[in-house]
């Protein structure tokens, strides 16, 4: 990671020396609209040299606190950039953007102004931390009343939670696209899991991309059988369209463990946890483990492969 040293006495010198000697520049991601085919917005995107990426400049700064000035330039120069772009455009800020003061928010508006309407700006919180969650609250109320809409960054990662979506109540929310993966996967799974179920059975999520499903009254040969029947459901088709570019593959691994009345819920949660730990070390295979105090069952280990 590249290292700078903060030895200067104004704050905005070295987010302007890294603009110069970096060469601070905005490309521009087009956003479509899809059902009409138009081209209805741009999203700003800081870049540096080619030596050095937005991730290093951007934790150096926030290592420095100078994540707000060097925000700021880049925000400026943005829209410089951007001046002659149609339909609204996304700026990238930090969420401490949020805490701003009203001194420091309003030279922002009037500089904002200076190039463009501010129904056409979208401010893009990333998904950085606040430190005053009632300040930060504040903050979205002002913006939002100068006309800005608020875009809620990479939904799902890091601060970018539910807490989050509740404070800004954004106009718009942009999903991480290993979130909007895991939902494509999930779309596809638990009708196969639906299909193979009893109806007395019981699914339900375990955080994640981890699944418990409970089967009453149900033999234990049956329940491998199921298991082997749900991993092989989800493999074909081999490939599942992709968000970008390429194919997903999806596999699944099962823990399957029997309930024994001499044991308790403790232990068969342990136990069925250490089998899936083992089959998604294996990847997509079925592993069974006894239940603590449950005799040897003679059906084996392991099967699947």
């Amino acid at each position: 990671m590249a290292s700078f040293q903060n030895s200067s006495p104004d704050p905005l010198a070295d987010p302007i020396r890294i603009a110069l000697d970096h060469g601070l520049r905005h490309d521009f991601q087009p956003i479509w609209d899809l059902n009409r085919g138009t081209l209805v917005e741009f999203e700003a995107m800081a870049r540096f040299s080619d030596r050095l990426t937005p991730e290093d400049v951007w934790h150096w700064a926030e290592e420095s606190h100078l994540q707000n000035p060097l925000g700021h330039l880049s925000i400026v120069t943005a829209l410089n950039d951007g001046k002659d772009l149609p339909g609204k455009l996304f700026l990238n800020v930090s969420a401490q953007y949020l805490e701003l003061d009203r001194r420091a928010m309003e030279e922002l508006i009037q500089q904002i102004l200076a190039w463009r309407p501010m129904d056409s700006v979208v401010l893009e919180i990333t998904e950085t931390s606040v430190e005053n969650v009632a300040k930060a609250g504040r903050g979205v109320a002002h913006w939002q009343e100068q006309g800005l809409s608020l875009a809620l960054d990479d939904a799902g990662v890091k601060a970018s939670n539910q807490e989050r979506l509740a404070l800004l109540r954004p106009q718009y929310v942009k999903l991480d696209q290993g979130l909007l993966r895991e939902c494509i996967l999930l779309q596809r799974f638990v009708p196969v899991v639906n299909s193979l179920e009893q109806v007395e059975d019981t699914m339900v999520r375990n955080g994640g991309d981890e699944f418990l499903l409970i089967c009453a009254d149900f033999p234990l040969c049956e329940a491998l059988t199921m298991a082997q029947s749900i991993r092989l459901a989800t493999l074909a088709p081999d490939t599942i369209p992709g968000l970008t570019t390429g194919y997903m593959r999806m596999t699944v691994s099962v823990g399957l463990t029997e309930s024994s009345i001499h044991a308790s819920v403790e232990a068969l949660f342990n136990q069925v946890g250490q089998a899936l730990h083992q089959a998604e070390s294996q990847r997509n295979t079925v592993i069974y483990s006894d239940a603590l105090l449950q005799p040897p069952t003679p059906l084996g280990k392991k099967g699947g492969q």
